[in-house]
């Protein structure tokens, strides 16, 4: 069971961050030159990251 959930929350954070990385590309193509997008992209993706690094250490 643990191993299984270890998996949803991975493949979740997959589709997650998937999403995510296309919604501020096309925020940042909107806004324009105002923020660069791989600016705010990579801030979200560290944020990302280290949110579900947390929980799975959290959850062990």
């Amino acid at each position: 069971m643990d191993k299984l959930a270890i998996m949803m929350v991975k493949s979740l954070a997959v589709v997650i961050f998937i999403l995510l990385f296309i919604g501020v590309f096309l925020l940042g193509r909107f806004v324009g030159n105002a923020t660069p997008w791989y600016v705010t992209t990579s801030l979200l993706i560290l944020l990302i990251v280290r949110w579900v690094y947390l929980r799975i250490k959290n959850k062990e």
